[in-house]
């Protein structure tokens, strides 16, 4: 049962082979920073498409409906991920992330229509452009900042990731998040098939 405000997002999936790929770049870059990232774990690897954040319960019905008609407009499409980086600079990273190349164009438009969408039911409208990528990580904040620019110029540095298998993206889902002393938990609450709409209500 849903509380009657809960924290939300929008986002696709990955598939489970790039989910195992990316597990496996996190185990070698911690095994050059150990101790230094908090890395996300399988259930966490999505590409999101919008930070809702406090939501009412009430709403979950109208976002429903507006992913239905979103995900049937958009057929499903296939992107590849491509170099490591780090917001919000490689001399302060923050957060670790996979970049996204491949079909952007058709998640640059899913992601207009997710958001115009979106912006109608309420929700406040992105201030920044839209930049596709994986969350891998977060620094820790204990980290001090010489070692936080060793690990930006790490990432500077890493190989492309060109052996990762293709990312098929076919469903767009709002997630439920619960944040724990472990970490973020995750629950599928609607999930729409692209080119064809609703696929499960939980």
């Amino acid at each position: 049962m849903l509380e009657e405000r809960f924290r939300a997002f929008v986002a696709l999936p990955l598939p489970a082979a790039v989910q195992a790929y990316l597990q496996a770049v996190q185990l070698r870059l911690n095994g050059r920073t150990p101790g230094m990232v908090r890395w996300v774990g399988s259930e966490g690897m999505h590409l999101t498409l919008k930070f809702l954040g406090d939501t009412h319960i009430q709403l979950v019905e109208h976002i429903e409906t507006l992913l239905l008609e979103v995900a049937a407009a958009h057929p499903p499409f296939t992107l590849t991920l491509s170099a490591m980086g780090c917001f919000p600079t490689p001399q302060s990273p923050r957060v670790v992330w996979a970049g996204l190349a491949g079909e952007t164009q058709r998640l640059a438009a899913l992601c207009t229509d997710a958001e115009a969408g979106l912006v109608r039911l309420g929700f406040a409208p992105e201030q920044r452009p839209f930049a596709p990528h994986v969350t891998l990580g977060r620094v820790r904040d204990q980290v001090a900042p010489a070692d936080a620019a060793a690990l930006g110029r790490i990432l500077q540095t890493a190989p492309r990731l060109t052996a990762a298998p293709p990312a098929r993206l076919e469903r767009v889902v709002l997630f439920k998040s619960v944040l724990t002393p472990q970490g973020a938990n995750y629950e599928h609450l609607v999930t729409a098939r692209l080119g064809q709409g609703m696929e499960a209500v939980g």
